[in-house]
């Protein structure tokens, strides 16, 4: 992903607010049965972001991080994603590689069109260790917005409150672009 040229990388944290209760309200139906509350949400995107070389492209899509207490999840929102003639992996990992899943499609642009919680486009985990069980939160004026010179990455970003992921406790992380 190149945003030297074109789109918008933006990214903010949440503990207040109609998206957090949105969260709530979705962890709740995709994941029943957890009496789930959001108190924590960080939410980055990928606004008609262009692949490198390519000015014709437009990328879309967005990483919710959602915490209350010990559970946590992520969501993967996919808008256009525009073709591509490099190699693809859209999913979640951890360093190293213990915990991660690929998302099962044959190409890119197919994205929009997939799921695994019954909403088009919207991919939902919960990522904090325990068992397996209009799609864009607010993006915009609000949000850091990422430096152009970190060619879709950005600097260490601090975490407003942590965010367990698979039984490790993280107060900081990286953004990084959809593999191509």
């Amino acid at each position: 992903m190149d945003n030297t040229v074109g789109g918008t990388i933006s990214y903010r944290q949440v503990t207040s607010g109609r998206p957090l209760l949105a969260a709530t309200s979705n962890i709740n139906h995709y994941f029943p049965n957890l009496n789930f509350t959001a108190s924590w949400l960080f939410i980055a995107t990928w606004d008609k972001v262009p692949y490198y070389n390519n000015l014709q492209s437009r990328c879309s899509y967005q990483i919710v991080l959602v915490s209350g207490g010990s559970l946590s999840f992520v969501m993967m929102n996919y808008g256009n994603i525009s073709s591509t003639d490099h190699r693809f992996q859209a999913g979640y990992g951890t360093v190293n590689s213990t915990y991660y899943f690929s998302i099962p499609v044959p190409d890119e642009n197919k994205l929009f069109n997939s799921s695994n919680v019954n909403v088009s486009g919207r991919w939902a985990f919960r990522v904090d260790g325990g068992p397996e069980e209009g799609i864009f939160y607010p993006y915009g004026d609000e949000d850091t917005k990422n430096p152009a010179a970190y060619f879709g990455s950005s600097p260490l970003i601090p975490l407003a409150q942590p965010f367990v992921y698979f039984g490790f406790i993280y107060n900081q992380l990286y953004l990084y672009p959809l593999s191509s």
